[in-house]
């Protein structure tokens, strides 16, 4: 069932775009649960990029001293395929950068695998319990189409935890929305390309957060933060196509107010999804990069666009150390 887009559901778009870089562990978590075998990750596919006549100008800041520069990037993690981001500014930071920090690595997915069983029994319930009657009745139908269309078995979702069904939902969601029509790529993101670009440099790639914190972020929500994770997935009309272009265009364009205004959206971000996704995580951030300020060198440290937007950005959090971020670009 589709609902009409608002400005709030617009937000939401923002929201499922940030937590695809968590969601990266989702297709994991089901075989888990089920006791099924966990097949390896396949090797990610050169994504394919276009630029247009007048290229984006995606905001950037400057953390910097006499002999570090942090440029603090705020990405999309998941796009349609050919959608232009990249701009002569953006690719001359990535020349100069010495290397590339993301919120997680690829490669330290490999370890969760060896990790998850430690974890299984707070993944699944005691008893299923129809995952339908865990959300308010005015978001039951529009779940219901959503697993329906996901082409999950709804016995299965019962028998697993709110916010185990959340990420899986939204693994698929984003397939849905943004794989190759073709079903040949998966969904590709800023994230991945630019892993793919300073892997072919031979330059180094670190992480703030390991997959299994992330895990944790969400195994710990309480129930009703599980069921606000699960209603906001299902309340955006994802046939309306123009207003999810006009939202990344707007992204891809720098426009920074456009974004304070879908991240501070409390909709979108619930108080408590809010304060574990966005302000601790932030906290956390800002310890890391006032640290990395100590050590010369030239970093891009690229995180989703919301923990650069809003009234907890780390910008705000770094001013208020005494630390200055410029935008850059």
């Amino acid at each position: 069932m589709a609902v009409t887009m608002g400005e709030t559901d617009k937000g939401r778009f923002m929201q499922i775009r940030m937590l695809a870089a968590l969601s990266a562990m989702a297709a994991m978590l089901l075989p888990a649960a089920a006791g099924a075998d966990v097949p390896a990750p396949e090797p990610q596919r050169e994504p394919v990029r276009t630029l247009e006549d007048g290229a984006p100008q995606p905001a950037i800041w400057l953390l910097a001293d006499d002999d570090t520069r942090i440029w603090l990037f705020g990405t999309n993690h998941v796009l349609p395929h050919d959608f232009a981001w990249r701009s002569p500014d953006l690719d001359a930071i990535i020349r100069e950068a010495d290397e590339l920090v993301l919120e997680t690595r690829d490669e330290d997915a490999d370890g969760v695998f060896t990790e998850l069983g430690s974890i299984v029994d707070d993944m699944t319930l005691d008893k299923p319990v129809s995952i339908l009657e865990r959300v308010s009745p005015e978001y039951r139908m529009p779940l219901y189409t959503l697993i329906k269309y996901s082409g999950f078995d709804g016995d299965q979702l019962d028998a697993l935890e709110t916010w185990v069904v959340a990420l899986y939902l939204i693994a698929s969601s984003l397939q849905d929305i943004y794989g190759d029509p073709e079903g040949v790529e998966e969904p590709t993101g800023v994230e991945d390309q630019l892993t793919d670009i300073f892997t072919a440099q031979g330059k180094p790639i670190d992480a703030v957060e390991t997959p299994m914190q992330q895990i944790d972020f969400f195994r710990n929500l309480t129930p009703d933060g599980q069921r606000a994770l699960l209603e906001s997935l299902v309340t955006i009309d994802r046939d309306d196509a123009a207003d999810e272009e006009e939202m990344l265009r707007g992204w891809a364009a720098g426009d920074v107010a456009r974004l304070d205004g879908e991240c501070d959206d409390e909709e979108s971000f619930p108080p408590e999804l809010r304060e574990i996704l966005l302000r601790r995580r932030n906290a956390d951030w800002t310890e890391w990069l006032v640290d990395r300020l100590e050590r010369p060198g030239d970093v891009l440290f690229a995180v989703g666009a919301c923990h650069l937007a809003g009234s907890v950005s780390l910008q705000t959090m770094l001013d208020a150390r005494g630390l200055t971020v410029e935008r850059a670009h």
